[in-house]
């Protein structure tokens, strides 16, 4: 049987022994920038792969960056990108020799005589554009901790610095029509074999609930109207609805309840849940207020209401000075320790 730690042991080992990390190298290959540059310049479909794929700033050389910006603009001209085209671009911008002189450019394209491999050349670079700007943030991060973090948000910035790197590199290509078409053909077809499966969070109206068929995934609601009209109080029936709803289940048949988050920045969490309870308990809100006036059966309303709150999976958030980047962290986390399904947040103009 193979030893975890000893594996983990072995592997942290090579990693401290690597040259790049001794010397403290940033990642990169001179060889495949080199490679992409003469690959563009020999070969007139390279550059529609290799300039959807990388930009200036991956290159680490920076006599590289200054090159590939040249071809950049050549192609935005909507010229054939050639040795003679990049070079006249270059003496126009008086950068020639920041991107190495004549007779190094002139030798780009002698270097690999064929752009057949221009697709793995552009990854390396692109991986290795990847692993720097994360030693990068990597750094802010540390910089961060080792400052003593005043703000206290390092868990936020840190989070924040990697889904940022994370997104910026996560793009989609083109794909032909009948991929996304097929896909929603055979989801339609699981829908009508099953009409369950379509079902979103569900909505306290039903007309609009059968309208949206509920909250679906990934959909945006934006709830506006004048002060005082009942933004938050229709805001919060949706999440109540959600919230008490007992139709969903698990694969295995369990209840499985929906977990909601509210993030209210103009009032207080036991403002919010005062309103919650008693629209609940159905009592009124003046009558809580003046908590002398209330009878017993009220009382027993509310400690009813106050039970059934607490078995949901609701979460409250009232830190007034949160930012939209500190929401996003903390639904993520919750996502990943609780579940997550249905957000609100009172209201965006405050962020």
């Amino acid at each position: 049987m193979v030893n975890e730690n000893s594996t983990n042991s072995n592997f942290t080992k090579k990693q401290k022994e690597h040259p790049n990390l001794r010397a403290r190298v940033l990642p990169h290959s001179i060889e495949a920038e080199q490679a992409v540059l003469g690959c563009i310049l020999i070969d007139e479909n390279a550059p529609l792969h290799i300039l959807n794929e990388l930009k200036p700033d991956d290159f680490y050389s920076p006599t590289h960056r200054t090159a590939f910006a040249a071809m950049v603009e050549v192609a935005l001209k909507d010229k054939p990108i050639d040795i003679v085209t990049v070079i006249t671009e270059l003496e126009a911008m008086g950068q020639t020799e920041d991107a190495g002189g004549l007779t190094y450019l002139n030798s780009l394209p002698h270097l690999y005589p064929s752009a057949a491999n221009f697709a793995s050349y552009t990854a390396t670079v692109k991986k290795n554009a990847v692993l720097r700007r994360l030693i990068e943030s990597a750094g802010k991060i540390a910089d961060r901790a080792f400052t003593g973090d005043n703000n206290d948000d390092s868990i936020q910035f840190a989070e924040a610095e990697i889904y940022a790197l994370a997104e910026k590199f996560d793009k989609k290509k083109l794909v032909h029509a009948s991929e996304p078409l097929g896909r929603f053909m055979d989801e339609l077809e699981r829908f009508h074999l099953d009409p369950s499966l379509k079902r979103g969070i569900p909505m306290p109206f039903k007309r609009l609930d059968k309208m949206l068929n509920g909250f679906q995934k990934s959909d945006l609601f934006i709830v506006a109207a004048r002060p005082s009209e009942g933004k938050t109080s229709l805001a919060m029936n949706f999440i109540t609805k959600a919230m008490f709803d007992g139709n969903r289940r698990t694969p295995a048949g369990k209840p499985d309840p929906y977990k909601c988050a509210v993030f209210s920045l103009e009032m207080s969490g036991e403002q919010l849940l005062k309103r919650l309870q008693c629209s609940i308990a159905k009592v009124g809100m003046e009558k809580v207020n003046a908590a002398h006036d209330l009878t017993a059966a009220e009382w027993k309303k509310l400690h009813t209401a106050k039970s059934q709150i607490n078995k949901a999976h609701l979460y409250i958030d009232d830190s007034s000075l949160t930012t939209p980047i500190e929401i996003l962290s903390k639904c993520r986390r919750l996502k990943r320790e609780k579940g997550l399904d249905l957000v609100m947040v009172d209201y965006l103009q405050l962020e």
